[in-house]
């Protein structure tokens, strides 16, 4: 599929932004210590693991860890007739001129990564994905509030909160999801949020990710940024 060979139907960019939050509920060095107890005590017993501290370091590390500052990335969706494409940077993406982005089938939802060579114009396919259909509603409660609207891009949203039903691991934050959602855009796909349940009854365009307890935390933020569908 060639872009250049299909009419643009639209767009939309979404920001997404990671930080810290409730810095002054940072715990002390013994609260830590006992937390990294708890952990190292669900290790030996739900993974049965010989090498609890092997483990635990192996666990991949979250972006403010790697990076310690307030992230932001930026997702862009470009709408064709017969696909998507979707590209993503971040604050610490280095310039390359090797542009990796994904053409996703509007029908199927099967995905390529393109792998384009700026300086030498040259395209090639990478890793190719078949779609997968994920449910939200499998580990959240659904819970619509009609009454708590708000205007975003000129579209007319209320407000979704998704609350985790069942907490299994209770050393860990639990997270759940305030979304404003609108049923005046009906995409089947969306470069943050692909949850098949959702995206059938409405289309989120603010999203926010955060902890159920008052603790110190990352939350991360899905904010739209701009949006065209007026082809659509």
């Amino acid at each position: 599929m060639n872009a250049q060979d299909q009419k643009k139907m639209g767009y939309l960019v979404i920001e997404k932004h990671t930080f810290v939050a409730n810095k002054h509920l940072k715990p002390s060095e013994s609260e830590i210590e006992a937390e990294k107890g708890k952990l190292r005590q669900f290790v030996e017993k739900e993974i049965n693991s010989e090498n609890p501290e092997d483990f635990i370091n192996s666990m991949p590390k979250s972006e403010l860890e790697h990076n310690t500052n307030d992230i932001k990335c930026l997702y862009v969706l470009d709408i064709y007739a017969n696909f998507y494409e979707s590209t993503a940077s971040c604050d610490y993406t280095k310039p390359s001129n090797i542009f990796r982005y994904r053409q996703i089938n509007r029908q199927t939802l099967d995905a390529n990564e393109v792998i384009r060579n700026v300086k030498k114009n040259k395209y090639k396919i990478g890793q190719k994905f078949k779609n997968r259909e994920l449910f939200i509603s499998n580990d959240f409660e659904i819970i619509e509030n009609r009454n708590k609207t708000k205007n975003i891009e000129g579209f007319h949203c209320f407000q979704v909160n998704l609350r985790r039903k069942t907490i299994n691991n209770s050393h860990l934050p639990v997270y759940d999801f305030e979304m404003y959602v609108t049923e005046e855009i009906k995409l089947n796909y969306n470069p943050v949020w692909n949850y098949k349940d959702i995206l059938e009854k409405y289309y989120p365009l603010e999203i926010i990710k955060k902890s159920r307890e008052a603790i110190m935390t990352e939350i991360t933020t899905w904010k739209i940024k701009s949006i065209d569908l007026k082809n659509e």
